[in-house]
């Protein structure tokens, strides 16, 4: 039985050079082997365990003990379920070797782990863009208006000191506005946009003489002066 043993031992470190780690040499011999599931949709993704075997006497006529020594991103369900699927493949290899079989169902496994694992990590993300999609929506849905709503603003907004304070500084401003003329006359900004308008649209830009007009004020309009008659004599020849 001891050859069975280490010839499977031998096939074992061709095939898992760096994932299989011998612990004891001697007949029945131990070791562990690392075995790594990975998702197809995320290659970071991965979940792992290391399992520990030891030869028995009657090995192969009796199943190898095999437990979990370490794992990565499994919980405890998954590793009885990984417990459970060693233990019914060694049962059905019995009388021949079995430990290339249970440790590669046990990699389809895991493989089957990382993947759900994955779908549970987009289904987290997906959940967390709505939340977020949703609360962005609120900020500018805002709170539906009601009478209850409106009265508590109401108050609220008549007890606040600074809305008073805007309310008399817009009154002294009021006081303190200029008619149309004097806004006309103070402001001087659009001259030079004017006089580039022109020239951009191909008009002429004329000097004007300043001179020539006087203050409207100035002038005396008698309502009571009537306009001189006029008259034709049209002949008919």
């Amino acid at each position: 039985m001891s050859e069975i043993c280490e010839g499977e031992l031998t096939t074992l470190e061709s095939i898992f050079e760096k994932e299989l780690k011998i612990i004891d040499k001697k007949y029945p011999q131990k070791f562990e082997l690392k075995i790594s599931g990975q998702c197809h949709h995320d290659s970071h993704l991965k979940v792992m365990c290391t399992l520990l075997f030891e030869y028995i006497l009657e090995y192969p006529d009796a199943p190898a003990k095999c437990t979990i020594k370490k794992s990565l991103n499994l919980s405890e369900f998954q590793k009885e379920i990984i417990n459970d699927l060693a233990r019914s493949v060694a049962e059905r290899s019995l009388g021949f070797i079995m430990i290339f079989d249970i440790v590669s169902e046990v990699q389809e496994k895991l493989n089957e782990f990382a993947e759900i694992m994955h779908q549970k990590e987009e289904k987290k993300k997906d959940e967390e863009r709505i939340a977020k999609e949703l609360e962005e929506e609120k900020k500018f849905t805002g709170t539906k208006l009601t009478i209850e709503t409106f009265l508590v603003w109401k108050e609220a907004f008549l007890n606040d000191p600074s809305v008073h304070l805007k309310i008399r500084e817009s009154r002294k401003s009021d006081d303190k506005r200029l008619t149309g003329r004097e806004l006309f006359l103070r402001d001087n900004r659009f001259d030079d946009s004017d006089l580039q308008f022109l020239t951009s649209e191909g008009g002429e830009i004329v000097e004007v003489d300043e001179r020539l007009f006087v203050d409207l004020d100035e002038l005396d309009l008698d309502d009571d002066d009537e306009p001189e008659e006029i008259s034709q004599d049209i002949s008919c020849t």
